[in-house]
């Protein structure tokens, strides 16, 4: 027996079928879109969507029309507490929840992809990365084997454009994985056991009981294992971190860019994935170098510096002057670790040939503004880098663009 919703999806099907000519079942589509707009489960919806197919309306087409109704606006300017920024609003669990509409028909695979990257760039913008986290696990979630099943709708015969949304896709599957191994790293950071030097040393006075001395020595061995089982794990998921981080820096053809290089979709899409890179890719990085410095590989942290240099990336273009003033700051301690301090002394210039210098000399070109020159460090003084000499940077690194729309 029909549910009450299912009864009365069936009357307002039946009814927009019976309509006399196209423009009268254009209406009556709208109608059933909106009906459907309402319901909620996935398992009456299914349903809803079967019986339409029964009265000769297009799965596709309903969904499509139903995501219109529900996505065809922007994001609210809300101000969120600290305590609402993990947690998602109605109208961003709404825009994910749609998502599940685009899961029911084989066919729509890479129209649900489009849609979630469509989503991902809105939250991203917005500065919701809990909410573009969640509309990426969501989609996942449903179709674990989403990616699969697009690559083989794409061996079949693709043309540009979707080639476009499967790496867009991929890119995004690479962000959320980097931003979930960097959560794990720092909640184990978090989770560090107290060393065995830091406890107490074993008081050798004359009333302590043998008892008392087997007891401390347990204590201590117990505590040395507990923190080297810690230690094992932090350098595993932070060599999880740095993996997956260089994995997105280094994604062939750049991260959130198109193979075709440009794409007629709308420019729209190419200012939102040129602001994610610019928005991302700094942070990536800084939290790299973070991580790097952190499990001391010093010699790393140059070799992300010839990275960020490397023109065929193009990763030094997504910084603003101030961010890369930033970003040298940091490196810069790892370039004086790895050359002796009295080589440093008697050879000021040698800076010149180093990564450091290459990636300040690459600064220019991506900006058009340029870096004060290095200063040559005298003896017994430390080198700090200069202000940039550019004007004040319209964004800082947290700031996000304008808000865009769920479409």
């Amino acid at each position: 027996e029909d549910s009450p919703t299912l009864t009365l999806a069936r009357l307002v099907i039946s009814y927009a079928s019976e309509l006399p000519d196209s423009q009268s079942r254009m209406a009556g589509r709208e109608a059933i879109a909106s009906f459907l707009v309402k319901v909620h489960e996935r398992s009456t919806r299914e349903d809803c969507l079967r019986i339409a197919e029964r009265f000769n309306f297009s799965k596709s087409d309903l969904t499509q029309d139903v995501i219109h109704l529900t996505n065809s606006r922007k994001l609210e300017d809300d101000t969120l507490t600290i305590e609402e920024e993990n947690q998602l609003t109605e109208k961003e669990e709404k825009a994910i929840e749609n998502l599940e509409w685009l899961t029911f028909d084989g066919k729509q695979r890479i129209q649900a992809v489009r849609h979630l990257n469509s989503l991902m760039r809105a939250f991203l913008l917005s500065n919701r990365p809990v909410a573009a986290q969640k509309a990426f696990t969501f989609l996942q979630r449903r179709l674990p084997r989403l990616k699969e099943e697009v690559r083989e709708i794409l061996d079949q015969g693709a043309d540009i454009d979707e080639v476009d949304t499967l790496r867009e896709h991929d890119c995004f599957d690479y962000y959320i994985k980097s931003t979930e191994a960097i959560e794990i790293w720092h909640s184990s950071s978090n989770l560090e056991p107290p060393a065995p030097s830091e406890l107490p040393p074993l008081a050798l006075e004359e009333t302590m009981t043998r008892r008392q001395e087997i007891d401390y020595l347990r204590k201590r061995e117990a505590v040395a294992e507990k923190y080297t089982q810690w230690k094992s794990r932090m350098e595993r998921v932070t060599d999880a971190a740095i993996d997956i981080i260089y994995d997105a820096l280094k994604y062939p053809g750049g991260w959130m860019v198109d193979d075709s290089g440009t794409r007629d979709e709308t420019q729209t899409r190419s200012i939102q994935l040129e602001q994610i890179r610019k928005l991302i890719i700094p942070q990536l990085i800084l939290t790299l170098v973070e991580l790097l410095r952190e499990s001391d590989r010093m010699g790393d942290c140059l070799t992300l510096a010839t990275l960020v240099a490397d023109s065929s990336y193009q990763l030094y273009t997504c910084f603003t002057p101030v961010e890369m003033q930033g970003l040298l700051q940091r490196l810069l301690p790892a370039a004086l670790t790895l050359v002796p301090l009295p080589l440093r002394h008697s050879h000021p210039t040698m800076t010149k040939s180093t990564p450091i210098s290459y990636l300040r000399s690459a600064l220019p070109s991506a900006t058009g503004t340029s870096l004060s020159p290095l200063p040559t460090p005298k003896p017994g003084s430390s080198l700090v880098f200069p202000v940039a000499t550019s004007p004040t940077p319209t964004r800082t690194l947290h700031q996000a663009p304008a808000k865009p729309s769920f479409a």
